[in-house]
């Protein structure tokens, strides 16, 4: 089922899937994780990791933090939740 945007109310849960923009600021409640790409907001190229909980994973020499907050505007590279 889709709904328009305006729709969306404070408390909503709403499944994400690959390929989707973001329309609403967010956290993240259940899946394994989502590949997000933030791009459109922050100019920064990296793909960005989302889980139920903050977290980091050491990868490729750099500390990465991973956190549960959907920004609107991004898109769903990977994974559904």
């Amino acid at each position: 089922m889709e709904i328009d945007d305006e729709e969306i109310l404070e408390g909503d849960l709403l499944v994400l899937k690959l390929g989707e923009i973001i329309s609403v600021d967010g956290i993240f409640v259940s899946s394994n994780f989502i590949i997000t790409d933030e791009s459109a907001i922050n100019s920064e190229s990296d793909l960005i990791k989302k889980t139920e909980n903050f977290t980091s994973e050491f990868k490729n020499g750099t500390n990465n933090y991973i956190c549960p907050i959907l920004i609107s505007g991004t898109q769903i590279l990977e994974g559904q939740g």
